[in-house]
């Protein structure tokens, strides 16, 4: 399993070189920038102490949806809950369920709005699934640099005890490859006119173990040979 911190539109170099810096301490060098100031700058530099390879080897997008485009699992960090979105989970959830997928998913990417509004609504939507950090009501944010150690810590047993934590198979992309699968059925079916349906079924998937992931791939294949029949009776 592959994990990919990506900044969305960080306003401040200082928080990018210490992001890098919580990265490479918690064993973790795959940074994405998506529209990024001055990440090479002193100041950043300064703040990276040590991690300027993650900064020198990150990888640059213009935009969010190419910096996702070849993930298979993509998880948002949010400061607070949002409109239209009702599955949420925590901190001490998010291994158990990564850990879950065992080889359905492989490149997992943690994404983190600029500093002072966080993600859009949009980017938030386009996510697999939502983490939102338990803490102190009357400190409802983190520092930017502060919100990638969190995540770093509580994912570095993937990467720093690799035997405990990631799955012995090969990693495919069987997650990423069933939400398509869905989708074209809910064009095939006629549901791809409400929206809300195939948004919710998307939050409940995040839910989904690898047996899961099996089990749906198999229901797909039934009801696509079902559609196929139809069509050549007609």
């Amino acid at each position: 399993m592959q994990f990919y911190f990506i900044l969305v539109s960080p306003q401040r170099p200082e928080n990018i070189g210490a992001a890098a810096r919580a990265m490479n301490t918690m064993g973790f060098d795959n940074m994405r920038l998506v529209n990024a100031g001055d990440f090479l700058g002193d100041r950043a530099l300064e703040l990276a102490h040590g991690s300027d390879h993650i900064l020198k080897n990150a990888a640059i997008f213009e935009s969010f949806e190419a910096a996702i485009a070849d993930l298979d699992f993509v998880i948002g960090a949010t400061a607070r809950r949002r409109k239209g979105r009702q599955e949420y989970f925590s901190g001490e959830e998010l291994p158990p369920l990564l850990a879950s997928k065992k080889a359905s998913i492989h490149n997992v990417g943690i994404v983190f709005g600029r500093e002072d509004r966080g993600l859009l609504n949009e980017q938030i939507n386009r996510c697999d699934a939502l983490v939102a950090l338990t803490m102190r009501a009357a400190y409802p944010s983190l520092n930017l640099a502060q919100a990638v150690m969190v995540f770093a810590y509580i994912l570095s047993p993937f990467v720093l005890q690799p035997a405990k934590a990631l799955p012995t198979p090969p990693a495919t992309a069987e997650f990423l490859s069933l939400k398509k699968r869905i989708r074209t059925l809910f064009i095939d079916i006629g549901l791809d006119n409400n929206p809300n349906i195939f948004d919710r079924l998307l939050e409940k998937m995040a839910h989904l173990s690898q047996e899961d992931v099996h089990l749906l791939h198999s229901l797909c294949s039934r009801l696509e040979k079902i559609l196929q029949s139809q069509n050549d009776a007609h």
